[in-house]
């Protein structure tokens, strides 16, 4: 399998990789928006891709949405966030970075939400860089303390932004995957 790059792409890459170093070394709200608003904007574009074009294009919109949900799903929903995320190799990779880089960040405005609907604010985010957990103790916004189980789906903003990012790669991984497959699937059809 050749791989061929147009300069475009490149280009591409590059500023994808500038991106979420930025992202990365000042972890924000506004970044973490950003980053979430351009993951659902490319989720939709491939989409329309995977309806509407044919062959290799496709498969690799197919490839990238697949890969993609399910990281998002892994991490971000309800029952896995707590039982399978805190497991997965990105998991405790981001939670290494985080305690390498930013060792002393104390985040206490990282919003989320509840069971009943209403706004959390987290008082102290610890991450265990052993296990990949994370663990919270937020504040209701009328002041009482309420455990809340370990999770990487709600917390650090650094942790969202690694997860939302390692969607990006999963995607990715799964376009050119499935781009390679429907490959060696149109070949072997060319041999039979």
């Amino acid at each position: 399998m050749k791989l061929r790059f147009s300069l475009l792409g490149l280009i591409g890459l590059t500023s994808l990789a500038a991106f979420a170093c930025a992202a990365l070394a000042r972890p924000d709200a506004g970044w973490l928006s950003v980053i979430v608003s351009l993951t659902a904007l490319v989720a939709t574009l491939q989409l329309l891709r995977a309806l509407l074009l044919p062959g290799e294009s496709r498969a690799a919109a197919c490839g990238w949405l697949l890969f993609a949900c399910v990281y998002v799903a892994l991490f971000a929903g309800p029952w896995l966030s707590a039982n399978v995320a805190p497991a997965l190799l990105p998991a405790k990779g981001i939670a290494y970075a985080q305690a390498s880089w930013h060792p002393a960040q104390h985040q206490p405005e990282v919003v989320g939400w509840s069971a009943d609907y209403s706004f959390l604010k987290l008082e102290q985010v610890t991450i265990n860089a052993n296990s990949g957990a994370l663990t919270l103790v937020p504040v209701l916004a009328s002041g009482n303390a309420i455990p809340v189980p370990t999770a990487s789906s709600v917390g650090g903003l650094f942790v969202l932004t690694g997860h939302w990012l390692f969607a990006w790669i999963a995607g990715w991984l799964g376009a050119v995957l499935a781009v390679h497959l429907q490959r060696r699937a149109a070949a072997g059809a060319r041999l039979a």
